[in-house]
This record gives structure tokens, C-alpha cells and sequence, in this order.
């Protein structure tokens, strides 16, 4: 089952994000994420959170049109973020798309990606006997994807991937339809090799032997 999760950062392309988000099985609003769903017309099926940035209309209408609300703590350990990623994972998701998670506040954008890691393993490895999730956060400038194995990625007009390591080290690393390739390549964490890299096929592969890479496709 697919899900996407609705956070409240920035999104400006709506009528994009909408044609993803009508797409999901399972449409999951954090919070303020709500909003954006009210804006484009589309009617979630759940909504997570303390409620702090969902104002007292929104939430009303949400309440009248029998959305179902999970009101959390003010006061907690985790983001209303991740209160939706644990909730997609209870409900049997494989693939968890992220929208609205980057932003103006680089904390919680930094801790969304990373969110990635935790929602694709120990989340899984918790509730889904081990099965990997496929997750990936959108953005109106980005697609970020966490590789633990091999992805494939097509190319759009001024698009270029950059790979991260997520790990101390990431090695195997091989890519195919790149300007710079890779052959079996050692990453280590904090080193600057992957970025930027451009296409030069339709289509390119990044596939990896041992460790977690952060891919991003982005378009300026």
C-alpha cells in the first residue's frame, strides 16, 4: 500500500503535488500539513499531530467533513512527522512518499531526511518483520530518495543527482548514465565526490554494495 504524508513546508507547485498525492492509498496530513490539502481540494484520511499549526477553521472543516484527527501532546519526543511515518508503517505501507518536509527550517528538514533512515528500517524491522519500505521526500526543487541498494532515475530538463553517504562508508558504489562515473567506488561520510553530477542518458543508475546513500535529483 502506498501512503503520502503531508507535512507543513513549503509547497508551491499544487497542482503536481496533487496528481502524486491523488495517487496514494493512504493520504496521512502532520498536522499544519492539513492546510495545503485544503488548499488544493483534497480531503485526507487521517490527520496526526498536536495541532499547533492547524488553525481553528481548518480544523473545523477537517471535523465537519468526518476526517478522522489523531490529536498528540504538545509536549513529545518525536515531530508530528514522524507521528504520521510510525502511523503509515502500522497501516502496512511499503512505499511512503513525503511532501511538504523541507522548508525554511532547516532542523526539521535535517531530521526529515534522516526520518527516511528510521521509517525504511528500524520502523520496519519493528512492525514489518524486516521488510524494507521504500520512502522518498518531494519537493517543488527535489527528489530525495534513501538507496540501499540500487535506483533508477530519469531525466528532466536542468536535472542533475547528487549522491550522499549516510553511513561512515558506502561501498560499491556504481553508476551508469552519469557524466562522472563511479566503478566500485568507496564513499566515505562528509566528502563532497557525489554532488552534482549530471545525465547523460535518458535514464541513470546509482546501485551500491554495502551502506545507505542519500540520491537526490534536483532541478534549478
Amino acid at each position: 500500500m502506498k501512503a503520502v504524508i503531508i507535512a507543513n513546508g513549503n509547497i508551491k507547485k499544487q497542482k503536481y503535488f496533487s496528481q502524486i498525492i491523488n495517487r496514494a492509498d493512504l493520504i496521512i496530513c502532520a498536522d499544519g500539513g492539513a492546510s495545503h490539502l485544503k488548499k488544493m481540494g483534497i480531503l485526507p484520511h487521517v490527520i496526526i499531530g498536536d495541532l499547533d499549526s492547524l488553525n481553528l477553521q481548518d480544523t473545523t472543516f477537517f471535523k465537519n467533513n468526518n476526517i478522522k484527527i489523531i490529536k498528540h501532546p504538545v509536549d513529545k519526543d518525536v515531530t508530528d512527522t514522524e507521528l504520521a511515518a510510525v502511523y503509515a508503517v502500522e497501516q502496512n505501507c511499503h512505499d511512503i512518499t513525503f511532501i511538504g518536509a523541507t522548508g525554511s527550517r532547516l532542523d526539521h528538514t535535517l531530521a526529515n531526511i534522516f526520518l527516511l533512515k528510521k521509517t525504511a528500517h528500524r520502523f520496519a524491522d519493528q512492525k514489518m518483520a524486516g521488510q524494507k519500505i521504500q520512502c522518498r521526500i518531494i519537493d517543488d526543487n527535489n527528489e530525495i530518495f534513501l538507496v540501499t541498494d540500487k535506483i533508477t532515475l530519469t531525466k528532466e530538463k536542468n536535472s542533475f543527482i547528487s549522491i550522499l553517504p549516510l553511513t561512515e562508508i558506502v561501498k560499491g558504489v556504481t553508476t551508469l548514465g552519469l557524466k562522472y562515473p563511479l566503478n566500485n567506488a568507496k564513499i566515505k561520510l562528509g566528502t563532497s565526490l557525489g554532488i552534482s553530477n549530471q545525465f547523460i542518458d535518458e535514464k541513470a543508475t546509482i546501485s551500491l554494495k554495502k551502506g545507505i546513500l542519500i540520491v537526490i535529483k534536483s532541478m534549478d
